[in-house]
């Protein structure tokens, strides 16, 4: 039984990438998103704030090539356009998208014994 992305689609992306550059953007990406993760859960969120987010996210995971995510993340803004989710809802479902794949990047580089 699985819920949601799987560890590896989470981290695939990484493999396109020469192995003395993968930690590296590995700790990029986790600083990125976390930054988009606070500004994701304001305690007011605004549509257009939500949908701002939303398009660099996906912009800046399409360019490291981690396209399941975007796709994931394409859905849920496609849904907040459509009407089909309250900002809240699509904030909350974004939230646990990108806390899922930042925490299997950090599991990644415990397991590379990569830490501070």
């Amino acid at each position: 039984m699985q819920s949601g992305p799987s560890k590896s689609n989470n981290i695939d992306w990484l493999n396109s990438y020469p192995s003395d550059q993968r930690i590296y953007l590995a700790e990029v990406y986790i600083s990125v998103m976390q930054e988009d993760l606070e500004q994701l859960r304001d305690t007011k969120p605004e549509r257009a704030t939500t949908l701002q987010i939303m398009h660099r996210i996906k912009g800046g995971l399409s360019s490291i090539g981690h396209l399941p995510l975007e796709q994931l993340i394409k859905v849920e803004e496609q849904d907040l356009k459509a009407g089909n989710n309250n900002v809240e809802q699509t904030n909350l479902n974004t939230i646990k998208l990108i806390s899922h794949s930042v925490e299997s990047i950090e599991d990644w580089l415990n397991i590379n014994n990569v830490g501070n």
